[in-house]
């Protein structure tokens, strides 16, 4: 900040009419951040110290109105519209997060399911070692 002007300092080697009407959206959503205008930000600039230049807008002529007017308009929208998303986010996030838990309840109760099988399995094949075991002795003793 210098006075009332917000000051971005851009390195780009190409500068382009996309690039300064980009690098002005990200000024003036710096300056619509600035919910209680403590920083009162009138003008923009960007700096840009590679081609030795510096251009300031006042943000009455970026907004084609009185900034004073328009400002606590602009800045309680930019607000509700930042709360909205927030919460957008944070219901996909817990809707992800719910699918993951989902997703791992099923994989953990798949994978009990195939260790209780093998577990089945296998005291089946000794049960079944066991009785040939028995029916060997058995045929033995009979020989005998």
């Amino acid at each position: 900040m210098v006075g009332d002007v917000l000051v971005e300092c851009k390195t780009s080697e190409r500068i382009s009419n996309q690039w300064i009407r980009n690098a002005l959206l990200q000024l003036l959503g710096y300056a619509l951040l600035d919910f209680e205008d403590s920083l009162h930000i009138r003008h923009l600039a960007i700096w840009a110290p590679r081609r030795k230049a510096t251009q300031v807008w006042s943000l009455n002529q970026i907004l084609d109105t009185s900034a004073d007017d328009a400002l606590p308009k602009l800045r309680e929208d930019f607000r509700h519209t930042l709360i909205t998303l927030r919460e957008q986010r944070n219901e996909e996030a817990k809707a992800r997060h719910d699918e993951l838990v989902k997703w791992r309840a099923n994989f953990e109760a798949e994978r009990r399911a195939q260790e209780d099988l093998a577990a089945l399995q296998a005291q089946e094949k000794k049960g079944r070692r066991r009785e040939s075991d028995r029916n060997r002795i058995a045929a033995k003793r009979a020989a005998t």
